[in-house]
């Protein structure tokens, strides 16, 4: 006599039951494949984290035993304000500009900021010792973005990056709205486009708010 507890008593369904599983059914199994492919996913993230966690983590040591660089005395000073200091802060920026992807200038010399730079960042000087504004280092870097456009975050983060600007988070909105103001540029949503401008056209919007600049302060 076998025992009736091994016994699994089924359901009986009728049809609109049966249509019901087999809908979840196909449910669980695309869940469990997408979670398959996203286990993979993960794992090649995963990887991809771990290589370049120590090709960061390993960049100063490689310098501290070939060039001879030391830790900073102080704690919450960066290492890499050791290796600006010795390469320049033209080719700083430049490298950092050119591993994110960024046009920038041939020579990030000659890109200056509205007020003088401060010791603790240094912005670089123009060939012939004249400043070139934030508002002319935005509108150059709308340009190279083209038809993409840029947001007002991604402005002030091209500043920081590739001119050593550390400006207002405010900064960079209300040089753009200046700018739209004068017909420079055009918005779209959060993106910001520069106008095509000839060149007298140009000259004379930002002779003209210079002079409006002046007259304001």
């Amino acid at each position: 006599m076998e025992n009736d507890a091994t016994q699994v008593i089924l359901p009986v369904l009728d049809e609109h039951d049966v249509i019901a599983i087999e809908g979840m059914l196909i449910r669980t199994i695309r869940a469990q494949d997408q979670i398959g492919r996203d286990r993979e996913q993960v794992k090649v993230l995963n990887e991809r984290i771990a290589k370049n966690s120590k090709i960061r983590s390993g960049a100063f040591d490689a310098l501290q035993q070939i060039y001879g660089f030391v830790d900073p005395p102080e704690e919450d000073k960066n290492r890499w304000d050791l290796v600006r200091q010795v390469i320049g802060s033209e080719r700083y920026f430049r490298a950092i500009g050119l591993a994110r992807g960024e046009t920038t200038p041939a020579l990030l010399s000659q890109m200056g900021d509205d007020r003088p730079p401060s010791p603790a960042s240094p912005g670089p000087e123009a060939a012939e010792g004249k400043a070139v504004s934030i508002r002319e280092a935005v509108l150059a870097y709308l340009r190279t973005m083209g038809e993409k456009g840029a947001k007002a975050a991604q402005v002030r983060e091209h500043l920081a990056f590739a001119h050593g600007l550390n400006v207002h988070e405010k900064t960079p909105g209300m040089t753009l709205y200046r700018l739209l103001k004068d017909g420079l540029v055009r918005r779209e949503g959060r993106i910001w486009f520069a106008e095509v401008q000839d060149g007298e056209n140009e000259n004379e919007a930002l002779d003209g708010a210079e002079r409006e600049t002046g007259a304001n302060q």
